[in-house]
């Protein structure tokens, strides 16, 4: 009953979001008008494919609204686990984006997905220069690639398992970028995220340091080399006891073949990752390696190390490929044809490994392949057949899983 109750809503609250945005889908901009003088072309109200858009002040005040739309579905082939067959709103996202000025700027995006409203962005950015900034407030924290590509440019439905258990995500804080025309470097300090669920702040994790660099020796319109580095240390509170345990890579799968439990006495953590990626034309071939640390007293059996990667090789055809950012060292979505489809192939094969010292966290390596059509630049249909194989305390499980989803951007 309560399965039934939760899907009635998420459906209800799909359809009314997609009736605001498919308006949009459809439009694909405003137009074409006049001539426009000087004076209207510096204060001016647009709606279009891309939200709306509102600009003041001789052009320095402008104010972009947008938003997301991720319905996804599931079927099972179950192993040993009992696995149910699901359909959800996945993400349901409304983001306001400010420049306040040629130098100060600020975003907000609010989640809708569920009952409750939940804050993923929250920040300021001064940024003096092109290559110079700081952010100020929650945002992600700067580390791995595939952490920090939007939800909307992802080649697959769901993050590699590495990335969605070992990176970290969005806490509040602070962040200092300075990039060149093949480097860019990262850093900020943060102290847990800011969660409006219902009035009640997330737990706090503690202080923590992040920082990323990368390094393009070859960025070209074409071909991209891109390798990078991340460190970050995280501590916890004291009598903390951190649980990991995750989905495998389907959000909609209630059951986690991974699971360390609570672990006790843990002081704090180290986590390192390593990137690369090789993007020629319509092929691009990106590589990750996370490992975290959990430090805790030798008479708690000491350091426990986890680690994690993924490989995954895609192939564009009939649409753009990724644009590569060298301002921060991430990619773009691939972008759409005005007009036609556009089509993209990708596999992907992602392990992780929680076993260490006295934890038997278990092990698990997927196999994903994937298949992305886009009718329209804000409109794209995925589907994932992913392969699971996991192992804890002797139990292997190896189901299937079928995802499918439907985005749509405005």
């Amino acid at each position: 009953m309560r399965t039934t109750h939760r899907i009635r809503h998420r459906i209800g609250m799909a359809i009314a979001l997609a009736a605001c945005l498919l308006p949009a889908a459809r439009a694909g901009g405003i137009d074409a008008a006049p001539p426009e003088t000087k004076a209207a072309r510096e204060s001016r109200f647009e709606m279009g494919a891309d939200g709306i858009e509102v600009r003041a002040h001789e052009g320095e005040f402008r104010l972009r609204i947008n938003g997301k739309l991720h319905l996804d579905s599931v079927r099972h082939d179950a192993d040993r686990s009992s696995l149910e067959d699901d359909f959800g709103v996945r993400r349901a996202r409304v983001t306001l984006k400010m420049d306040l000025s040629k130098r100060w700027s600020s975003k907000s995006q609010f989640e809708f997905s569920d009952s409750e409203v939940e804050l993923k962005d929250l920040y300021v950015r001064f940024s003096p220069t092109k290559r110079i900034g700081a952010t100020f407030g929650q945002s992600k924290e700067p580390f791995s690639l595939e952490q920090l590509t939007g939800s909307d440019d992802l080649t697959f439905i769901e993050r590699a398992l590495p990335v969605d258990a070992l990176a970290p995500g969005r806490a509040l804080g602070a962040s200092l970028r300075k990039s060149s025309k093949h480097t860019s470097i990262t850093a900020g300090i943060f102290n847990g995220p800011v969660v409006l669920r219902g009035g009640i702040p997330k737990e706090d994790e503690g202080l923590s340091a992040s920082a990323r660099g990368t390094w393009a020796p070859v960025s070209t319109k074409g071909r991209v080399v891109h390798f990078g580095l991340s460190v970050g240390s995280r501590q916890f509170r004291e009598g903390a006891e951190p649980r990991f345990r995750f989905r495998p890579e389907s959000s909609l799968t209630d059951v986690r073949f991974v699971n360390t439990g609570r672990i006790e006495g843990i002081e704090d953590l180290d986590r390192v990752g390593f990137e690369v990626v090789g993007a020629r034309g319509p092929l691009s071939l990106q590589s990750e390696y996370i490992r975290t640390r959990l430090k805790r007293p030798l008479e708690n059996f000491g350091t426990i190390e986890m680690s994690g990667w993924y490989a995954n090789l895609s192939w564009v055809f009939r649409g753009k490929p990724r644009s590569y950012e060298s301002e921060d060292g991430t990619f773009g979505g691939v972008t759409g044809r005005k007009r036609g489809p556009t089509w993209e192939i990708a596999a992907r094969i992602s392990n992780l490994d929680l076993d260490d010292a006295n934890i038997e966290g278990g092990q698990e390596t997927n196999v994903t392949i994937g298949l992305n059509w886009s009718p329209r630049p804000n409109l794209r249909l995925m589907t994932n057949y992913v392969r699971v194989h996991s192992e804890r305390r002797e139990r292997r499980d190896r189901p299937s899983i079928l995802l499918a989803r439907l985005q749509l951007t405005f």
